[in-house]
């Protein structure tokens, strides 16, 4: 019997498997009623449920013969915010405008194209109402306004609203996106209440077909929406999920992004050698620019090979743009503020990453989850960068690529700047947490890695700790429990010894203790918490004029 789980940070009900069974156990369940619409590509359901009680069974009625009921189906809505004033004058429905039929089986490539194409000539509001609309098209399937740009684009569903990308493997483009538009400079977007869903895709396609790495290029990626232009985009309960390639949600030219209530499983996949594909991409952009992350639950796809690989990284903010020598295609942005709350990234090799930007960069992080090998990598900031993270719980496993050194902060090409206060890393409140796993190699060191790097931790627990805190970098502890594995150093003057020995190259390079305890193995404690600190913010600083091109951060150095 499968179960019914509510989810309370993205609002919504789900079945935690794919299962070929009408009987469902509710679990963690507010009490209340709910509309119930399960669909198969040979079968809808919709029945209302009061829940009662704890541990109350549920049938929905289909027969054997009805497909895997998904868990596509949605409590009400807690979306907070939509697009103040963008109200299209035209609205538009997928299946009675555009003859879509979501049978799971028709091809709705022409309906899509077409409903999409509307918007070159005015904003538009697009209906997707309950069904699995496939779309795979004779050469590759994929929403497209090209070569024209939209004037803006509303695309509302409503329960079970599922966009199903087939990647169509005669044509030869392996990054296939379920959707790339471009939107003219004030144009706007909106989705609400959306599936995009590339299971019908291959999800370990590098393993099952023996490619090597030198054939990448012929490796389906099936990826989500890549928008471009849209100087205001809203993104609100929709699930975004099965997808190889990553990259969930991609956006380039923006001003403001807001991402709330949206669950992201399987969006990132792996290889025995590569890991690739993140959750969400931010890209190059040339404003002050605010990304706002709300309620996520972003999960990568894991393989169980040994060494065994976990998709590529959660949150990425990058622009590409100034990596070339060719100036004239720079976007140079200026302050970049990216804000997440009450959300999961977890599988993900790295949770957040930032590199190759023109500007400022101001990050916060508050009540995040995340299982991973690398919290935070900056490289190339040609700026300040000030990153703040507040009541996080972090797993850090010993996975991903040979190479990268595992920890909590890394950095590259930024060692003056982390040397004179720029760059500013800042914890608290937090618990990290190293977990051993049989047959793989420990972690070997923790805190901050590189580029003399300092991390700042305030009342965080730091648990199972390894032999060395930091390598090449620098550290403070304030208010800190430091909790040592088994076999670890027990003293600080241990802890110092092990610091000097690795990688001190540089006299800016020390650890620092203030009210921290270092505790041995069964002798653990809890850091006391503090109140909510303030967020990285601008405070009028103006980055450097960049005059030269950014090169791509390199991952693969000790030390």
């Amino acid at each position: 019997m499968a179960r019914v789980i509510f989810s309370e940070k993205t609002g919504r009900v789900l079945i935690d498997k794919e299962m070929p069974v009408n009987k469902f156990r509710i679990i963690n369940v507010p009490l209340g009623s709910y509309i119930i619409d399960v669909r198969t590509p040979n079968k809808q359901a919709k029945q209302v449920i009061e829940v009662t009680s704890m541990n109350q069974e549920v049938t929905i009625v289909l027969t054997t013969n009805d497909g895997i009921i998904s868990s596509n189906y949605f409590a009400p809505s807690t979306t907070k915010r939509s697009i103040t004033g963008f109200n299209p004058a035209k609205k538009l429905n997928l299946v009675t405008d555009f003859g879509a039929v979501g049978d799971g089986k028709t091809d709705n490539f022409d309906a899509l194209k077409n409903a999409i194409m509307a918007s070159v000539y005015e904003p538009i509001e697009l209906f997707v109402p309950s069904g699995w609309y496939m779309y795979k098209g004779s050469t590759n399937a994929r929403m497209e306004v090209w070569p024209n740009k939209s004037k803006g684009i509303k695309l509302v569903g409503e329960n079970g609203s599922v966009l199903m990308p087939v990647h169509n493997r005669d044509y030869e483009v392996h990054e296939h996106y379920a959707g790339q538009l471009e939107f003219e400079d004030t144009a706007k977007f909106e989705m609400k209440n959306i599936i995009i869903d590339g299971s019908l895709n291959p999800l370990d396609f590098y393993k099952t077909h023996g490619f090597g790495t030198e054939n990448n290029n012929k490796i389906p990626y099936t990826r989500g929406l890549s928008i471009t232009g849209s100087n205001e985009v809203v993104v609100s309960n929709c699930e975004i999920r099965n997808l190889y390639g990553g990259y969930g949600l991609m956006f380039n030219k923006f001003e403001q992004v807001d991402i709330i209530d949206v669950n992201m499983p399987n969006v990132g996949g792996n290889n025995w050698t590569e890991s690739f594909g993140m959750a969400l991409y931010f890209g190059g952009h040339t404003t002050d620019a605010t990304v706002n992350i709300e309620n996520v639950d972003a999960h990568g796809i894991t393989d169980s090979g040994i060494p065994k690989q976990m998709g590529w990284i959660g949150v990425v903010l990058e622009n590409g743009t100034i990596q070339s020598n060719n100036t004239a295609t720079w976007q140079r942005d200026k302050n970049t503020t990216v804000n997440i709350t009450n959300s999961v990234f977890d599988d993900y090799e790295t949770t957040y990453h930032a590199e190759s930007l023109a500007g400022n960069v101001y990050w916060n992080s508050d009540n995040v989850k995340s299982r991973t090998n690398n919290y935070f990598i900056h490289a190339g900031v040609w700026g300040e960068l000030k990153e703040r993270s507040n009541l996080m719980d972090i797993e850090l496993l010993p996975f991903g690529r040979t190479g990268i050194i595992k920890g909590l902060y890394y950095s590259e090409n930024e060692r003056s700047k982390n040397v004179n206060g720029k760059n500013d890393m800042r914890m608290y409140n937090s618990t990290v947490t190293y977990k051993p796993v049989s047959g793989y190699k420990d972690i070997e060191q923790t805190m901050a890695y590189a580029d003399s790097v300092r991390g700042k931790f305030y009342h965080c627990t730091f648990n199972n700790v390894p032999d060395r805190l930091v390598s090449n970098a620098s550290a403070n502890f304030t208010n800190c429990e430091i909790n040592l594995k088994s076999d670890n150093p027990n003293s600080e003057t241990q802890l110092r010894t092990n610091h000097n020995r690795y990688f001190n190259n540089f006299p800016e390079q020390t650890l620092e203790f203030t009210n921290t305890n270092i505790n041995r193995a069964g002798a653990w404690k809890e850091a006391t918490k503090t109140d909510n600190p303030p967020k990285a913010f601008n405070n009028g600083y103006v980055a450097p004029y960049l005059d030269r091109p950014i090169s791509a951060a390199t991952l693969q150095r000790e030390g």
